[in-house]
C-alpha cells in the first residue's frame, strides 16, 4: 500500500514537472549573465531546429538554411526550398506544410 501510494506521487510529480519544462521549450532560449543581463538570444534557424526536435543545426543543414532563408526572405529561397522537395512524391504539400511551420 505504501509502495504504490509513493509510485503515485513520484509519477504526478514528473508529470507535472515534465508539463512545466516543456511549456518553456516553446520560447527562444536567452542566455544571461549573472547580473541578470541578457547576452545572447537564440537565432531564428536555431530555433526552428531544436522546436523540430534537432538538438542541432549541423544535424539537418538544409533546414537551418532554409529557416534563414524564410526570415530574411532572401532571394530565391522558395525556389531553393521547393527544388529541395522536387523529387519527392507530395512535394508541393511538404513545400506548404514546412512554410506553415515556419509561419508558426
Amino acid at each position: 500500500m505504501i509502495a504504490s501510494s509513493i509510485g503515485l506521487v513520484l509519477a504526478a510529480t514528473m508529470h507535472y514537472g515534465l508539463k512545466r519544462r516543456k511549456r518553456y521549450q516553446v520560447i527562444p532560449r536567452i542566455g544571461a549573465s549573472d547580473a541578470g543581463q541578457p547576452l545572447k538570444i537564440e537565432t531564428f534557424p536555431h530555433y526552428v531546429v531544436r522546436q523540430m526536435g534537432f538538438s542541432d543545426g549541423k544535424e539537418c543543414p538544409n533546414l537551418f538554411k532554409f529557416a534563414a532563408g524564410y526570415i530574411s526572405k532572401a532571394e530565391g529561397w522558395e525556389e531553393e526550398m521547393y527544388m529541395f522537395f522536387d523529387e519527392e512524391i507530395e512535394a508541393d504539400s511538404l513545400f506548404i506544410k514546412l512554410v506553415e511551420e515556419f509561419e508558426r
